[in-house]
């Protein structure tokens, strides 16, 4: 079958938690992908835009691998699976549209850093950030350090700054921007120094463990344009993310000032009812 050449809107840090729906995750990543295309192009589409969603999943969730079981039994537009191998998912619903999913992790550093790995299978193990991205690219990955409230200030900040500028020639390691961060969040002094080391800078949604966050799934992210079958999507992404020349538009929204300060004190309640059981 020959390759296309197909333009996606690509949600680069997504969670499935446990008591998270996939098909209410599939249906909200393409119900935003289309909001998304419509603005983007200023026209409603003339069919469903392709999505994909990068499964980044903590250490003991299994996301991805509850999107791989998934069978939608229902009869309302129902979502069949396309395509399925040990590093990418292709769905589609009956109404057309499509939704790709690929694997990844988050891993977390000795200092408490997140970093997601697309492209090769990493121990969990907890070890200093420049460890960590150098223990990826032996095995083949490309590393990601997406934005943190909190964590990307004071001494992890001046560490995330220091790793950005020894990366300047490393097109194994990126930055990513947060649709968690909120919009009046305006500065950010590592994505300044991303821009003048050339390291580059993708997007998602980074849902939060909290009931409901799974609508967000397609909200923001960034934009690529692939030659590739259906079938093909992680490679071929993997490719392009690795590829120095490459630059990646983001598209979406991010997260209200309101809607952060309430997420933060249902987590805090949410953590704090979990100990107490």
């Amino acid at each position: 079958m020959p390759t296309e050449k197909v333009h996606l809107l690509v949600d680069g840090h997504v969670h499935l938690y446990p008591f998270m729906a996939a098909r209410t995750m599939l249906d909200a990543a393409s119900a935003n992908f289309l909001r998304s295309h419509d603005v983007l192009h200023d026209q409603p589409a003339s069919r469903p835009p392709g999505g994909v969603l990068l499964v980044a999943d903590p250490e003991g969730t299994k996301g991805f691998a509850r999107l791989a079981a998934f069978r939608d039994d229902r009869p309302d537009r129902p979502w069949s699976q396309e395509h399925a191998d040990s590093a990418n998912l292709v769905f589609r619903r009956s109404d057309g549209a499509q939704v790709a999913a690929v694997r990844g992790q988050q891993l977390v550093t000795q200092e408490g850093l997140e970093v997601l790995t697309f492209g090769a299978a990493v121990p969990w193990a907890q070890l200093p950030l420049f460890t960590t991205v150098d223990r990826i690219a032996a095995a083949g990955g490309i590393a990601i350090i997406p934005w943190g409230a909190g964590k990307w200030l004071g001494r992890r900040g001046r560490l995330v700054t220091q790793l950005v500028r020894a990366s300047a020639q490393r097109p194994d390691i990126l930055l990513a921007d947060n649709g968690v961060r909120p919009w009046c969040w305006s500065r950010v002094p590592q994505f300044e120094a991303a821009a003048e080391t050339g390291v580059r800078l993708i997007a998602g949604t980074d849902p939060w463990p909290i009931r409901g966050e799974e609508l967000r799934a397609g909200s923001y992210g960034f934009r690529v344009s692939l030659n590739c079958r259906p079938e093909g999507f992680a490679m071929a992404l993997l490719r392009e993310l690795r590829n120095p020349a490459g630059f990646f538009p983001l598209f979406g929204r991010r997260m209200s000032l309101r809607r952060f300060a309430s997420n933060q004190v249902r987590l805090t309640l949410q953590q704090r009812q979990s100990r107490q059981r």
